[in-house]
């Protein structure tokens, strides 16, 4: 008899469509109950936006709009030391850096980075918002990546694409170029929790 191992995933994705005009964002949101939740319910990977499709920051910005609501509260950076606090790995901020989060890619690019032993898997997709009436995100598999940057953390000397030998370009800032693939791209950093 065949033995199948079974490694149970749950994911929690935290997409903010909260419009400038509602006045209390996060008033009541308390970020250690939140991490001690998502433990207790046994996720292993929390997905969080910092950037909302209305085009508001939910953490202190320079170069964007920060949610007028916050006034200056940094719901993100609360949520990530929260989690962090808790033992969650916080491969987004690793991934992409401090804020602002995803600086180097466009607004409609969303990255879900997840582990595989030492390596990271990071899946990038652009995405349309269609709350509006269906509640639902639609994959756009139209547009391409192409010339794109991705930053990682200065270690990082390789990406792959998935399944391939093919590396991604790596420029003289840092970081790597993106191919003309539509829709999604998997990479792989061979080593990066090394």
């Amino acid at each position: 008899m065949t033995q199948h191992l079974v490694h149970p995933q749950r994911q929690v994705h935290l997409d903010f469509h909260t419009s400038p005009l509602i006045p209390d964002v996060g008033c009541e949101f308390d970020a250690s109950e939140f991490a001690r939740t998502l433990k207790q319910a046994h996720v292993n990977s929390v997905t969080i936006f910092a950037k909302c499709h209305h085009g508001m920051s939910y953490y202190p910005t320079k170069v964007g709009t920060a949610h007028p609501a916050l006034k200056g509260r940094d719901l993100t950076g609360e949520m990530f030391e929260a989690l962090h606090r808790e033992g969650f790995k916080l491969a987004m901020e690793k991934l992409i850096g401090a804020a602002p989060f995803g600086a180097a890619l466009p607004t409609t690019v969303l990255s879900v980075p997840r582990r595989r032993g030492r390596d990271l898997l990071l899946t990038l997709f652009h995405y349309v918002p269609l709350r509006k009436a269906l509640d639902i995100d639609v994959i756009e598999e139209r547009m391409s990546f192409a010339g794109e940057r991705l930053d990682l953390p200065s270690k990082t000397k390789t990406v792959r694409i998935f399944g391939s030998n093919e590396s991604l370009p790596l420029e003289p800032d840092g970081s790597f170029t993106l191919p003309p693939t539509k829709g999604r791209l998997l990479l792989e950093v061979p080593g990066y929790f090394s």
